[in-house]
């Protein structure tokens, strides 16, 4: 199987298509994805050999990519094929005196809102 984008999605989430064999006819509603521990939703079926579906939001890299067919087939993605989150953006960072302070970080893909940074 292959996937599109293959370079990672935003934090916020969005649609994926994963290409591949035996999804069944278009429409095919029996179908789950999975890129780790995340539930893809909106899974659809486009043809034999594509699908789309939409990745929550979330973060991490080198996540098996899974597609499973309710009749128990399951296709896990080879080392070749693993999904990923971009990577986290720094746009501009405020100074701070030497006392103290609060530093407020801008950028882009830092994970869902009230995921912990460290």
């Amino acid at each position: 199987a292959s996937m599109t984008p293959a370079n990672g999605i935003v934090t916020t989430g969005g649609e994926i298509t994963v290409t591949g064999t035996s999804f069944g006819p278009a429409g095919n509603t029996y179908v789950t994805v999975k890129a780790g521990t995340y539930d893809c939703s909106s899974v659809t079926v486009v043809s034999h050999t594509s699908l789309k579906c939409t990745v929550p939001a979330g973060f991490g890299g080198n996540l098996d990519l899974q597609v499973k067919l309710t009749n128990g087939a399951s296709i896990t993605s080879s080392a070749n094929t693993v999904f990923k989150y971009a990577k986290p953006t720094v746009t501009s960072v405020t100074s701070v005196d030497t006392v103290g302070g609060t530093v407020t970080i801008t950028g882009t893909n830092f994970g869902p809102i009230g995921s912990s940074v460290e």
